[in-house]
Parts: structure tokens; sequence; C-alpha cells
């Protein structure tokens, strides 16, 4: 079996597939073959592990998901945490227990930081070694950069794709509603109830929340012809029904999933977002932008960056910002305390620069219990056939009947709890699959784009 120098393993494709990707190209530039790997599909159709060298994961916080990540691969002894989400809300940061914290065996693997505020919370508080700690910056930043510039569609092919006015002006509405669909073997989970995190308190927040917003994009568009309004759902947002009523009876207004939210950033006229992590992206694009907050977030719940900030909290503030481009809602050094995006460097090479430096490196090894669950056709074979199994009772109309009456009432397995659970998992599996054919499209994008940048250089 061939052995790959780097594995990429990776879990939410709009978060994570470009700029992997971009990693991809640059590896393979340097001479070493990379190989990319999704979560939710394995789950629902296991591969056999494969060799690697080295493995980045999109989050390493534990010995539990350290374990997970290596069940992919093989005869691997160097793990690099490239750690996606590096913005957490105080209550789970400050809690010893806390699910984010890094800890155990996973402390010995490198791990990317974006920025100073998480380096020195690796460092001061999981105890990292410093020297394990690498300070890059964020790897979606560089696609708003001069080198990558031309990565995107422009404008007028991206709304023509999706049948958008280009005389309008296309307000983008950037949601991180989630809690509302989560299933309740997530929610109330052991590891999640000892984190502190509690999903009643987010879920009345939520939900309140977005009522109000969806009534203020409504009222707004009903009062001026000349906006247009795209939702950008969340990649684990599971869309309610009246999102998709407003679309139908609101031609002005488009629930879209597709592409990456750097596409839409950088072609909106106007942004807004509740809580979401991307403020950062379109502060890197320079692009107007509005945080709406008609109910307040307790501060313990919120994000430490967004505190301070200047929130539009009535209709009437959103009506009148509509209209205006004031000074970004949050504060600048803040931002770059956590994303370094002022610099003039590219982080994909800094991170690959990280990565080649470790792969070459013979005396940096973690040692741990490896459990191997993987490894043959055979152990694939019998938990695919597991999987089967389940598709046929969850999916099954008459076995989902009998499952519910066998189960009825019976607290060790509740059934419909784990129906949600599978329904959700196969979401995620749609929303986050690719295709070589996809991964071949970007690559090419990337090459184009790089390539243009030298030439015109």
């Amino acid at each position: 079996m061939k052995t790959y120098d780097f594995v990429f393993v990776y879990e939410v494709k709009n978060r994570e597939l470009e700029n992997i990707c971009l990693l991809k190209y640059e590896l393979e530039k340097r001479g070493y073959s990379v190989k990319l790997i999704e979560t939710w599909g394995e789950i629902f159709f296991r591969h056999k592990a494969v060799n690697a060298k080295v493995v980045a994961g999109f989050a390493m916080y534990n010995d539990d998901v350290l374990a997970y990540i290596d069940s992919f691969v093989k005869n691997c002894k160097k793990y690099v945490n490239l750690q996606w989400e590096q913005l957490t809300a105080d209550y789970i940061l400050q809690n010893d227990n806390s699910s984010v914290k890094i800890q155990g065996t996973a402390c010995q693997a490198h791990h990317i930081s974006h920025g100073k505020t998480n380096r020195e919370w690796l460092t001061c508080q999981c105890g990292i070694s410093p020297q394990k700690v690498h300070l890059t910056g964020h790897i979606s930043m560089d696609f708003y950069k001069p080198a990558l510039r031309n990565y995107c569609m422009s404008r007028s092919r991206l709304f023509s794709k999706y049948n958008i006015p280009t005389d309008k002006k296309i307000c983008l509405f950037i949601s991180s509603f989630v809690a509302e669909k989560l299933p309740q073997i997530i929610t109330e989970s052991d590891l999640n109830k000892e984190s502190g995190i509690d999903y009643n308190a987010t879920l009345k927040n939520e939900t309140e929340s977005w009522s109000q917003i969806i009534t203020w994009i409504q009222n707004i568009l009903t009062e001026d012809e000349t906006l247009f309004f795209v939702y950008r759902p969340h990649p684990a947002e599971w869309c309610k029904d009246e999102l998709f009523h407003i679309e139908k009876i609101q031609p002005r207004f488009k629930v879209i999933r597709e592409e990456a939210v750097k596409e839409w950033i950088l072609n909106a006229d106007k942004i807004y977002v509740w809580a979401s992590t991307t403020i950062s992206e379109i502060y890197a694009a320079k692009k107007p932008c509005g945080i709406l907050r008609p109910i307040d977030i307790p501060e313990s719940m919120d994000y430490e960056l967004y505190r301070g900030g200047r929130y539009l909290k009535s209709y009437s503030d959103f009506k009148k910002d509509i209209y205006i481009d004031p000074e970004f809602p949050l504060d600048k050094e803040k931002l770059n305390r956590y994303f370094d995006i002022d610099n003039d460097g590219l982080s994909y090479q800094r991170v690959c620069d990280v990565l080649e430096d470790y792969y070459k490196d013979n005396s940096d090894i973690i040692k741990f219990n490896h459990k191997d669950s993987f490894l043959t056709e055979w152990s694939c074979l019998t938990y695919n056939l597991k999987q089967f199994i389940k598709k046929i009772i969850f999916e099954c109309r008459i076995c989902a009947k009998l499952m519910t009456w066998l189960f009825r009432g019976n607290k060790k397995f509740n059934y419909l709890q784990h129906k949600e659970n599978y329904e959700y998992s196969k979401l995620m599996c749609q929303n986050n699959q690719y295709k070589n054919s996809e991964i071949e499209k970007i690559m090419d994008k990337i090459a184009n784009a790089l390539n243009y940048q030298d030439t015109k250089a």
C-alpha cells in the first residue's frame, strides 16, 4: 500500500476543503504526496486506513479526538492540529473540563495558531510547549490577498449562476444558528454537560434572535425593492421550513448553501452576521458589515472577540445601517490578535513550512496506543454491514414503525433519538462529501490564480 507523506482529515467542506487544497497544491509543488479524507462520508462507508507519515486533523482536543483522527491512518507517528475553529465562548474556555481544551497525548502534536491570542491560550492554559505552537495566520485570509484574489468568481458570473439580479444592492446574511436541530444525543452527551454547555439557554437565545432577524429582513425587502438578500446557512444548520416559504413568496430573497462563503463575501454589497467567526474574513475583504443583535447574548456565552462591538439592536438601527457604511463594528487590533489578518505574507506557505520541517525531523514523534480499528478489509466490511443494517432500520418505514414500538419507553436505547442522530449525520455527509472532479477543479483554480499573479508580477 502506498504511503502518503501528508494526509489531511477534514470535517466541514465549506470551512476547510479549499484551504487544505491550497496546502495540497503547495506541498505537491514541493514534491510531497498528499491525500484528503472527509470524515462524515466515512461514517456511512468506511474505507481501509492508509499509510501516512504526517497527519493533519481538523481538530485535536484530547485523546478521543486524536484516536478518531488516527483511525483513518496507520503507521503514523506525527500529528498536526489545524484547529479551524479557534473562537469559543468564554464560559467554555474557562471550564477546566472544556471539550475544546487541548489535553492528554494531543498536547504532543504540533498546533497551528491563527493569532497571538490562541497561541497564548495554548501555551499558558493548555501547557503546550511553545516550540509546538506555530503562529501562521488563518489560511482563509489568503484568498482575500492579491496572490489569490482571482481565485473567486466575478460578481456577474456568481450572480448569473444563481439568478441574482446585478442591478440590486445585494445584502448577505451569514447565519450561525445551529442549536435547534442538533440531535439530543449530542446536546445531552456527558462530554458537553461536563464542559458547561447550556444548550437550553443557547437554543432560547438563538430562536428569539433568528425570529427577529428574519422579520427585519422581510420588512426591509417589502419596503425597498432595490434590495436583495442572500441567506447563507451555517454548514451545520438544518434550515427551517419558514426560510423556504419566504423564498417562495419573496423573489428578492434566496437561501443558498452552495459555494464557499468567500465567494459571497467578495461579491456582496453589504454583509450582516449574528455571531459568525467569518466576520474576520469580512474584515480581510474590506467589506462593510453589521452585527445584528435584537436579543443580547449573555457575555459569558458570546465570543470574546465580539465584546465591545457595535451592535444593531433594533429594526430602525438595521434600516439605517443598510444605507451607510460606518466603521467596522469590531476592534481591529483585537481581530488581528486572533487572526493575524494584516500580515504581508501568505499563511498557507507558513503552514507548509511547519509541516515540512516537522516531516523532516525524525526525532519528533508521538507515542500512544493506536486502536487500529479499521486497518483491514474485514474490519471495514463488518463496520459497513452494520451501517447498512442501520440504514434499513432508520429509513425503511415498516422497520421504523416496528423499532419505535419495540423500544417505546426504553431509556437505555431511545430509538427516536438514535434515528435523529442518524438523519443529522446523513445531512452532514451530504453537505460535506466531495468528488475527485471537484478537487481537480479547485486545484486548477488555485494554479490559475497563482500563475496569473506570477505573470502579472
